[in-house]
């Protein structure tokens, strides 16, 4: 009875994280630009191309890269990416020693 009550819920659980996996396919992200457009910027400035849905993202991304409103998209995700870099504090090297 104590095998069950463990596997039970992880058994469960492991349908409902594999259930998630999906949801933020390629497939997924070329149906919902928006979304895609999102992700991609979130990911951009955050740096987290290892993550799955990043990776999927991205994918998706050049997969529409013709596409108008993914073309502005991109334009936005970059400009916000400069203007993250430039307002990083700029190491004084020549204090260095």
């Amino acid at each position: 009875m104590k095998k069950l009550t463990f596997v039970t819920p992880l058994v469960l659980s492991l349908i409902f994280l594999s259930g998630c996996d999906e949801k933020y396919s390629r497939e997924w992200f070329i149906k919902h630009h928006d979304e895609m457009i999102a992700k991609y910027t979130e990911c951009l400035l955050d740096g987290t191309w290892d993550i799955k849905e990043c990776q999927n993202a991205r994918d998706a991304m050049k997969h529409e890269q013709d596409k108008p409103d993914v073309i502005e998209g991109k334009k936005q995700a970059i400009e916000k990416l400069k203007d993250k870099i430039s307002l990083q504090p700029v190491p004084d090297l020549n204090n260095v020693r």
